[in-house]
């Protein structure tokens, strides 16, 4: 903790740390979708995926059901680290953007967000970055 002007740091605290992976859903990817919301229903004419709002999931619900594995492998294994979240909850953006003319490309953006879940009565690692060959996922 500092003084606010000119103060010398005399103690350091461990915070908490908010790990997240942003990224685009391009194009109309039906099984993405389904795998990413919680909110989805199937057309009864075209049988594609869409989304519904509000779905089963409503906000103060929690989301520890929904986890799942989310493995990040760059083009260049070799030179640059992989990413592994253990448990991350899978979130679209509310900032969609629609194209509706043609030839436009559709974008949705999503988020999966890290979170310690514990494992036999103790935290498990919930991130690892590293080079593929020294990751280790259980």
């Amino acid at each position: 903790m500092a003084e606010e002007f000119a103060g010398e740091v005399t103690a350091v605290q461990v915070r908490s740390e908010s790990w997240l992976i942003a990224c685009a859903l391009r194009g109309m990817d039906d099984d993405a979708q389904a795998f990413l919301s919680q909110n989805t229903s199937v057309g009864t004419n075209a049988g594609r995926v869409g989304l519904d709002w509000p779905g089963p999931k409503v906000p103060g619900t929690f989301r520890e059901a929904d986890a799942l594995p989310l493995l990040f492998v760059p083009e260049d294994p070799v030179n640059h680290p992989a990413v592994y979240f253990r448990s991350a909850v899978p979130e679209f953006l509310s900032e969609l953007e629609i194209n509706l003319a043609g030839g436009e490309e559709w974008l949705m953006l999503c988020r999966f967000r890290a979170f310690r879940q514990n494992q036999g009565g103790s935290p498990a690692k919930s991130v690892q970055v590293q080079i593929m060959e020294d990751l280790v996922i259980p």
